[in-house]
Order: C-alpha cells, then sequence, then structure tokens
C-alpha cells in the first residue's frame, strides 16, 4: 500500500483535484486531495482547496479545521485566513468570520473578497439582532492576537469577539430574558406611569433604575453565553 500511495506524485494529485473541484464533482476531488495530503500533509494551498470543496458540500466543521491547519505553520497566510473566516460563516458563526475578514482586509486590502466577507457577515449579524442601527466595533488588539485553532468561535480571550452598541429588538431582548423580558416591561411601565411622572419618589426611582441595570446585565450576559449571531439566519430575497 505504501507503494501505491507514492506512484503519482503530489503535484499530478493536486492539479486533478483542481480539476475535479472545477467541473464541481467535489466528492472525488475531496478524495484526490486527500490522497494528496497524505504525501505532504502540511502542504497549505492543497489544504486550502480541500476546505474550499467541504464548504461547497455542507461540512463547515471539517472545512474550519483544514483552513486552521492551512495557517498553522504560517498565520499571515491571507487564503489559510480567507478560508477560515468563510468556514465560519458557513458555520453561522458570524461574529468569529466578521473579526477574520477584517483581519485579512488588514493584510490584504486590496483583495475585494475580504470587504464582500466583511459586509457580508455585518448583514448577518444585523439581521439576527434585527437592528440595523447597531453599531459593530472590533477592539484593534484582537485583530492582532495570535491564531487560534480551536473550533468554534476561533477566538480564545473573548466570548463576544466585538463591542456591539445601539438598541436591540424586543423580540429579540425576550428570546434573552425568556420570564425576566415581562419585569423589564412592568419597570419600564412603572417608570412611565403618570401618576408616577407627576409624583416621583426619589428611592423608589432608585429601586426602578437598578432593577433595570440587573436586567440589562442579563441581556449581555446570555447574549455572549448564547450569541443569536451564531444562529444561521435564511435572509429574504432582495428585488434587483
Amino acid at each position: 500500500m505504501e507503494v501505491e500511495k507514492s506512484v503519482v506524485p503530489f503535484p499530478t494529485l493536486s492539479a486533478e483535484g483542481d480539476l475535479l473541484s472545477v467541473k464541481g464533482c467535489l466528492h472525488e476531488a475531496i478524495e484526490i486531495y486527500t490522497k494528496a495530503l497524505r504525501i505532504k500533509p502540511n502542504d497549505k494551498h492543497c489544504l486550502v482547496s480541500r476546505s474550499k470543496c467541504y464548504i461547497q458540500i455542507g461540512s463547515p466543521e471539517l472545512a474550519l479545521a483544514d483552513a486552521n491547519e492551512s495557517i498553522n505553520n504560517d498565520p499571515q497566510f491571507f487564503k489559510g485566513i480567507y478560508q477560515k473566516a468563510s468556514a465560519l460563516y458557513a458555520q453561522g458563526d458570524f461574529e468569529s468570520a466578521l473579526v477574520y475578514y477584517h483581519r485579512g482586509h488588514a493584510m490584504k486590502p486590496e483583495m475585494a473578497d475580504f470587504r464582500i466577507g466583511i459586509q457580508k457577515s455585518r448583514e448577518a449579524i444585523e439581521n439576527a439582532i434585527g437592528s440595523k442601527s447597531a453599531n459593530i466595533k472590533i477592539p484593534s488588539k484582537l485583530l492582532n492576537q495570535p491564531m487560534s485553532k480551536s473550533l468554534g468561535s476561533g477566538l480564545e480571550s473573548t466570548s463576544l469577539p466585538f463591542e456591539l452598541e445601539g438598541e436591540i429588538r424586543a423580540n429579540v431582548q425576550n428570546k434573552f430574558l425568556g420570564e425576566l423580558y415581562q419585569d423589564k416591561l412592568y419597570l419600564e411601565g412603572f417608570l412611565s406611569d403618570k401618576d408616577f411622572v407627576d409624583f416621583p419618589d426619589v428611592e423608589i426611582d432608585s429601586v426602578v433604575q437598578e432593577g433595570l441595570r440587573f436586567i440589562s446585565t442579563r441581556v449581555e450576559f446570555w447574549r455572549q453565553q448564547n450569541p443569536l449571531f451564531s444562529r444561521k439566519v435564511v435572509k429574504p430575497l432582495k428585488n434587483h
């Protein structure tokens, strides 16, 4: 078996995989790339090529594993960074995809694919939270921190890889808060009650405001523990 695997040289297998991929024979291409990688397990270009095929057949986890491996020995390999962002996006992890698209864009600002990736990730996040007024800020330190090989978010130092400012739509808050959402509505209604507005009480106002602050921290906590951005969202078709 060892002799059989070495009969066909790596460049021939890699080229055959590329040809099959172009023809849309994705499963066959993956098989050929896998044979090629048995000869050169760390070939970053072949890993990226197989990762692309995995995304197209609906296996983003395998695509992400190949993308991670492609940048393992070369963290500045921009094709691997782009592929990692694409795999994260395919998984529905739009938040981490956005960070990696930004990283790639910082390295290759002339590459249109990174700009497109940033835009579509932002749109996916806005669609998930139901707000186009949200201001997404990515701390600059995240763009330069070491690459992580972990699956999922791909970011080890933070549970939410960017700051998000702006109002979150009511039905999304409801999903985060559960029963606490009714308490939030009650407290907000209490503050706007005509009798309380006409005859305010400083101590009661302080208690209510503290309750609302606590609920607000719960929204942020649950958003970080189970970000809605990580769930796949079907976007409506736009008429052009």
